[in-house]
């Protein structure tokens, strides 16, 4: 994950200089990609999994 937010924020970024509205749309980019380690399904949609309870 690392390398996936320096291509945003590049490392010495002052992130108090940096909206709000800026990291929530990494994030949210962050958490709609596919992922190979989780079987090809985004972070939310397994996050979904893991807390819906039967």
């Amino acid at each position: 994950m690392n390398g996936i937010i320096i291509r945003f924020f590049p490392k010495g970024t002052d992130f108090n200089t940096i909206r709000a509205e800026e990291i929530k749309r990494v994030e949210d980019w962050i958490n709609n990609r596919p992922m190979k380690v989780l079987g090809f399904k985004t972070p939310y949609e397994k996050y979904l999994e893991l807390t819906q309870f039967s």
